[in-house]
């Protein structure tokens, strides 16, 4: 309805709700968080995961990467 809410939603939300629920296991999703702080908080062990992060050499040295799930088409958007 273009109102701001708390709510996290989208494609890897219901994917992940979707596969914890069908292992059985409870999953809690959280939002709002700078990206830097998620990814140190699975360097940490605060946290299990982190949800659509692209691959780079960097980043493969410290974390262990899933099989892709989507791709996505990058785009810019600019006001002419």
């Amino acid at each position: 309805q273009g109102q701001r809410t708390d709510r996290i939603a989208g494609f890897t939300v219901d994917l992940l709700q979707r596969v914890f629920d069908r292992i059985g296991r409870p999953v809690q999703i959280l939002g709002n968080l700078p990206w830097a702080r998620c990814l140190k908080m699975v360097a940490a062990g605060e946290v299990d995961f982190v949800a659509d992060a692209y691959l780079d050499d960097e980043r493969a040295r410290v974390y262990a990467y899933s099989m892709a799930y989507n791709t996505l088409t990058p785009q810019v958007w600019s006001r002419l």
